[in-house]
């Protein structure tokens, strides 16, 4: 948890845990900087990483574009709302 002006408040262990406390969003205490992350989860993504974007990317053209989901949802909203 990180204050409004970039001071680190809590912090996570490596149990699962929560982290509560106060900070203070003010126009006049915002960072300058990014604060460097720590942790886990920093690591840079596999250098395959576009592949799942592009995977997304074709599924939902797929999806947009396939006749029985089209005509399934103008069968469902036409029964829903009586058009």
């Amino acid at each position: 948890m990180i204050d409004g002006d970039g001071v680190i408040k809590g912090q996570l262990g490596a149990d699962e845990d929560v982290v509560v406390g106060d900070i203070t969003l003010a126009a006049n205490r915002k960072m300058t900087r990014m604060p460097q992350p720590t942790g886990r989860w920093v690591t840079p993504p596999p250098w395959y990483v576009f592949l799942w974007e592009w995977t997304q990317r074709m599924g939902e053209r797929s999806y947009a574009k396939n006749p029985r989901r089209k005509a399934r949802a103008r069968a469902i909203s036409s029964r829903n709302y009586g058009q």
